[in-house]
């Protein structure tokens, strides 16, 4: 059984913005939006940097107001030289309670460009006055159709340097993103903050660029897209034991914190990275509908280092030493001098070429290669009677001398007759393998570093820059709900029962202690009973007000009218969640504190720091954690030991309905694991619907039905494995 790492420890800090350094960002800081008074669980923030008091940070000096430009900030995030007493400043300009654009005084008014707001939430260029602004429209507090945007940028205190991503952009081409690619939508959208650091002094993972166990810098590591990384727990560690030691025999992770990256591909596909580096991808194969390893250059060198090369013999693969490049290279029989027979096709396997090391696809079964090893065998054994007869011509041969000719002689014309009737396709057949990365870096400078940290230790290497992060999210909270405009209308958190609905929760809490609010659980009867459970019991336990809207038997009652919902047509969405909603308020205005997250998908990478919501009348969204990623959500949660969501633990990244057609096919199969009597009653449905659109057992188990119009990579899925498409879908 596989190691957990340690639990985290005890922690009692409080939130303060200590030793953040400078980010750059195309958005503008929100106007002071707390004192610095405003507590984290009921703790007093201090100030930090390397100001000696709560008042001064850098040369800027802090009055208790916030700061735009570079001025640093010891209890609030302020940028530039400016000073503020009690006002924003912007270049040299000074606001006294008014808003300036281009020299220009508006009292009262919403300015755009270079103006600064006091007092109010900045959106885009657009400043938000207790009401949404659109270009020169105005919105009070109800959707114009168009949506307000504000990348609310975080803080900066002096010292240690915050480098994290400020936008997602569209981008057509690769250029724009440094040559790489990945699958998705025509207009991609590439998230900037595509990295984090590691200390290799420490051997820990980190947010920002200083370690806050040793204090030095971290090395960059670049993630692949959309860059939103988490831990590993729980059953993806019993996960990643299985497949490695499916190949390998062996799992050298064991007992490492490891993080997982999401990737884009079928279906839910991600890499492992340990000590920094991408030790391969873990990937739903939707032929097999099981997960597939693939070592990456990092994990394959690893594999070579004792004790693991001894178990993973049976995966090496030899071949003769390469007169040029390989990588990229389809290997043929010949070239081959052991193939473990082991090996099934399709399997990752490792590769040695001389002084060379890496990693390849097998494109044929190991028990192939020792076939046509035996036929060579027999044609060598055919070409060496040869010449000894030859030698021996004069000489008259025996009667077993002439049987053994005739038969090596008719095993040589089969072999030669094989040979030549073979097609193109057939000879392409014969190559054994694909090289995907060889490289002649020794693989013992790959060697795991023996320092294997605890989460504990991880939570105190990243306390200064979660709390900043913690700190930033507040102000936003507690400045919006603060608002002229919004002091009197209810305060609703919109609590799902996921990681980040549970940290926006707990953020509302910290900085809403002189204004009530109200946590609201959406029960759309499709929940996972964990989730309806731990919803109740976390609020009840902390003596937070609970409201549960249900949607009853709403779903149901429309599945016998329509067909299924799916990922192209989510009428869920609306039956089980928006009519709750709409009836929450009674459509008079109110603010909801929502977890959505850029990174959690293309489809919402452009949400913006408020935003009416066109669906529910009189809502006004504020999304404090946006631009969090993940590993940000789960470091928050775990230094601020926070009981979450079980299902986590069990093998789910999303938490949502359990028969979700949005959720991964992987999801899918391990909701059949964990509740087979919820699957039971979703099987029984889809067999039905099944048999009323004529299509086969394998369309339903390979997930097609996730989808109204199947994408590509579905349709050729489907033609791969001769499963008959609808009608419609023939075309």
């Amino acid at each position: 059984m596989t190691k957990r790492p340690p639990a985290q420890g005890n922690s009692k800090d409080n939130y303060r913005n200590k030793g953040r350094g400078e980010r750059k960002s195309t958005e503008k800081e929100p106007k002071k939006l707390a004192r610095s008074g405003m507590t984290a669980g009921g703790a007093t923030g201090k100030s930090a940097g390397n100001a000696g008091n709560a008042g001064n940070a850098g040369d800027a000096k802090y009055a208790g107001k916030n700061t735009e430009g570079n001025a640093k900030s010891a209890d609030r995030n302020i940028e530039g030289n400016a000073k503020y007493a009690g006002r924003n400043t912007e270049s040299s300009a000074k606001n006294t309670g008014r808003n300036t654009e281009n020299s220009a005084r508006n009292t009262g008014r919403n300015t755009e460009s270079s103006a600064k707001y006091a007092g109010k939430i900045t959106e885009g260029s657009a400043k938000y006055a207790g009401k949404n602004t659109d270009g020169s429209a105005r919105n009070t507090g109800r959707s114009t159709g168009r949506r307000t945007e504000n990348n609310a940028g975080r803080g900066a205190g002096k010292g240690k340097a915050y480098k994290d991503g400020i936008i997602a952009t569209e981008f057509g081409s690769r250029e724009q993103d440094g040559g790489r690619d990945f699958k998705g939508p025509q207009k991609r959208v590439f998230y900037e903050n595509d990295f984090i650091f590691w200390c290799r002094e420490c051997n820990v993972p980190l947010i920002g660029e200083t370690c806050g166990l040793c204090g030095s810098n971290g090395e960059k590591i670049t993630l692949s897209q959309p860059a939103d990384v988490r831990f590993a727990q729980g059953y993806d560690y019993e996960l990643i034991e299985k497949h490695l030691f499916r190949l390998f025999s062996c799992n050298p992770l064991e007992g490492r914190v490891v993080l997982l990256n999401k990737i884009p591909g079928d279906d839910q596909s991600m890499e492992i990275i340990a000590d920094g580096h991408v030790i391969g991808i873990l990937r739903f194969d939707l032929n097999i509908l099981d997960f597939v390893f693939e070592p990456a250059i990092h994990g394959s060198k690893l594999f070579f280092n004792e004790p693991y090369r001894f178990a993973a013999a049976g995966r090496i693969v030899k071949i003769q030493k390469a007169k040029s490049h390989i990588n990229g290279k389809n290997i043929s029989f010949e070239s081959v001098e052991d193939f473990p027979a082991g090996i099934k096709k399709g399997e990752a396997v490792l590769i040695m070429s001389g002084g060379l090391t890496g990693y390849g696809i097998a494109h044929a079964d190991g028990k192939d290669f020792y076939r046509l090893k035996k036929e060579r065998e027999v044609t060598g054994t055919e070409k060496s009677s040869s010449r000894d007869t030859s030698s021996r011509e004069t000489s008259s041969r025996d009667t077993s001398s002439r049987d053994t000719s005739s038969r090596d002689t008719s095993s040589r014309e089969t072999f030669s007759r094989e040979m030549s009737t073979l097609s193109d396709e057939e000879l392409k057949s014969r190559q054994l393998l694909k090289v995907k990365n060889i490289t002649s870096e020794d693989p013992v400078s790959f060697i795991l570093s023996e320092k294997n940290p605890s989460m504990d230790d991880i939570v105190a290497a990243n306390k200064e820059y979660i709390k900043a992060l913690g700190k930033d999210a507040m102000n936003l909270i507690k400045g919006a709900a603060g608002l002229k405009e919004n002091k009197d209308k209810p305060v609703f958190v919109s609590f799902s029962g996921g990681k980040d609905s549970l940290v926006v929760l707990d953020l509302a809490a910290s900085a809403l202690t002189q204004k009530p609010f109200t946590a609201v659980f959406l029960n759309t009867s499709i929940d996972y009973p964990e989730t309806i459970e731990f919803a109740r019991t976390y609020c009840e336990d902390r003596h937070i007000p609970f409201k549960e809207m249900s949607a009853g038997d709403d779903f149901w009652d429309a599945l016998k009218e329509l067909d299924h919902p799916t990922k192209d047509n989510r009428w869920c969405c609306k039956v089980c969640k928006l009519n709750s909603s709409n009836r929450l308020a009674g459509g008079k205005d109110h603010l909801s504190l929502d977890g959505k997250r850029r990174h959690e998908s293309f489809m919402r990478s452009k949400i913006p720091t408020m935003d009416t919501n066109p669906n529910v009348e009189g809502q006004l969204n504020i999304f404090p954690i946006r631009d969090w990623r993940a590993i940000e959500v789960w470091l928050y949660i775990r230094w601020r030991k926070l009981p979450y969501n079980p299902l986590y633990d069990n093998g789910l990244e999303r938490i949502g309905c359990w028969m979700c057609p949005a959720a991964f096919q992987a999801e899918y199969v391990r909701m059949k694991e964990i509740h087979p009597e919820l699957a039971g009653i979703w099987e029984t449905y889809l067999a039905g619907w099944a048999k009323k659109h004529g299509v086969s057992d394998e369309y339903v188990r390979h997930g097609l039905w996730r989808w109204e119009q199947l994408p590509p990579k579905m349709i050729k899925l489907a033609e791969e494995l001769n499963i008959p498409l609808k009608d419609e879908q023939r075309e």
